[in-house]
């Protein structure tokens, strides 16, 4: 997923990887003589960055879990395998969307929620839209996928009910019979298909025949079996208009990516294998025992890599993880032992204090996570003013340097999604907004240009606006945490200091301009609790008595 997301261009089809907890605080570790015991995760993200080697000589010993070395070995089985054939149904597909032979699905309308959670959101929407369609023009709006369908979570015992649209819902044999209607396929061919999805799937109760001209919604079990019939390229010529189920796309596009990459992942579960192996050899890094289980009885959770990684916890000074669900604590406990718990990056903050690593390579090493998709990666007040004071400004404009553009896009890329949890990882998102404020007043010093300064403020406030994590607020809360929390935050935007009374001026003009005038003229009920806020507090001054010496 990281190599692939390197590649993306758009963050909101980038995949995430949850590597960190929003809820930790950044670890102080000395690295000089330290025993640490690293976990499967840490090691693919070292490698992945490639300082594996340099993080594993930088401590005295390095223990990994015996579970460990196994897993490796089947990643590079993984890896090394695919299935030929779903990269070339890929590519048939990809071909047969640029040649209008399908097209993509793009819905029109919401399906409804009990349909949803019958049947899943891909099928309740070729569904919802079939439906519709139907209802706006003469053409037949037809689903086709195979009967029967089972309902969500009920490992395939319970069928839905979808009695109440049988109207709209065909099976690949309907398919078929047009196709011999339409003259496309022989008699030869018409009993090949029949035998096959016979095997495969039942005709829906009362199911249309369907008509010329028609435009079939097709699942992605249906596009596997037409295109293992050779049936799909057939539709078009048939007179039929095919839309393919967006699951289907995105799968298409996720083989076609893996397969350009797969090389690449080799590559790195190589190195990986490499660096351990050597420092195996040199005593390096020490392997746990294994566990002895019986051969009849499958694996034990106990044996995965991650799991395995808490029973040397007594024997480490600190544990390195990158799994949120284990690095959200700040200790484990094992057989009466606590070790820390840190993440890599904790260690590249590290790095940078032993003087392994620079600023600079550091900053290269966050942007690249940034850029893989892992989430919650803090930022620092350093590394955002250096970021933006090294963006130029053109035409009232911030041209985003790489380092830049990948802060933003990461910090957007979690609001897109619901994987913030609030209040429990509100450190992530408060510590950040904070960030963002104080690298926006630091920007106001004397002797700096105005329109610059300016035009780089405008930038981050456009990043910070609480109300863009108001999903994330729970419901019926978003309202009215966002009014209070919005109001409190604006408050942070009214201090000024250490700069002279000019720059406090401007300033002050321009928060009077972009963020006060807007909310006294559209939210004067929040206009009037920041004023009185501000009103108890200049009292609060007023009434404080000042020792001798301190200024006024």
């Amino acid at each position: 997923s990281a190599l692939v997301n390197l590649s993306e261009t758009d963050p909101r089809r980038r995949n995430v990887i949850p590597a960190y907890s929003g809820k930790r605080v950044p670890q102080q570790f000395d690295l000089s003589g330290k025993k640490v015991a690293l976990d499967a995760t840490a090691l693919l993200t070292l490698n992945f960055l490639k300082i594996l080697d340099t993080a594993l000589d930088a401590f005295e010993t390095v223990y990994i879990p015996h579970s460990t070395l196994e897993w490796l070995f089947e990643e590079r089985q993984k890896a090394a395998y695919h299935q030929p054939s779903r990269i070339r149904n890929a590519r048939k597909v990809r071909d047969l969307l640029a040649t209008d032979v399908l097209e993509k699905f793009a819905p029109s309308t919401v399906a409804s929620s009990d349909l949803t959670l019958q049947v899943g959101d891909e099928l309740a929407a070729l569904i919802a839209e079939a439906e519709r369609m139907r209802e706006s023009d003469d053409t037949q709006h037809i689903v086709v996928c195979s009967s029967p369908v089972y309902r969500l979570s009920s490992l395939m015992e319970e069928e839905a009910d979808l009695s109440a649209h049988v109207a709209v819902l065909s099976s690949c044999l309907a398919v078929v019979a047009k196709l011999k209607q339409k003259g496309q396929i022989t008699s030869d061919e018409e009993k090949r298909a029949r035998a096959y999805l016979q095997l495969h799937e039942k005709s829906w109760p009362n199911q249309p025949e369907i008509a010329d001209g028609a435009t079939l919604y097709l699942d992605d079990l249906a596009i596997t079996y037409l295109l293992h019939l050779g049936l799909l390229g057939k539709l078009k010529d048939a007179g039929m208009k095919a839309v393919a189920s967006p699951r289907e796309v995105s799968e298409a596009d996720a083989l076609i990516a893996y397969e350009r990459i797969s090389d690449e992942v080799k590559d790195i579960i190589e190195r990986l294998r490499a660096s351990l192996n050597s420092r195996i050899e040199s005593g390096k890094v020490r392997v746990s025992g294994k566990r002895k289980i019986d051969e009849d009885k499958k694996k034990s959770i106990p044996e995965h890599p991650t799991v395995s990684i808490i029973a040397l916890a007594p024997h480490c000074d600190a544990v390195i993880v990158d799994d949120r669900f284990i690095n959200q604590h700040a200790i484990i406990d094992s057989g009466g032992t606590q070790a820390p718990v840190l993440s890599t990056l904790d260690l590249l903050d590290a790095l940078v204090s032993a003087a392994v690593i620079s600023d600079d390579d550091q900053l290269e090493y966050r942007t690249k996570l940034r850029r893989a998709g892992y989430f919650f990666v803090p930022v620092s007040e350093k590394e955002l003013e250096r970021c933006l004071r090294a963006s130029d400004v053109v035409d009232g404009n911030v041209l985003e340097t790489a380092e830049l553009k990948a802060i933003r896009e990461s910090i957007l890329r979690v609001r897109m999604s619901d994987w913030l949890q609030l209040p429990t990882e509100a450190l992530w998102l408060d510590s950040t907004l904070k960030v963002f404020i104080r690298v926006l007043k630091s920007l106001w010093v004397e002797g700096a240009d105005l329109s610059v300064i300016t035009v780089r403020s405008d930038w981050i406030l456009n990043q910070i606006d609480i109300r863009g994590w108001a999903h994330s607020l729970g419901p019926g809360n978003g309202d009215n945490i966002v009014r209070l929390g919005r109001g409190v935050h604006i408050l942070l935007f009214t201090f000024l200091t250490d700069t002279s009374l000019e720059f406090k001026d401007a300033y002050a003009n321009w928060v009077e301009d972009r963020i006060i005038s807007p909310i006294k003229e559209q939210f004067p009920d929040l206009y009037s609790c920041i004023v009185e806020e501000k009103r108890r507090q200049v009292a609060e001054m007023a009434e404080t008595k000042l020792t001798e010496g301190e200024p006024t």
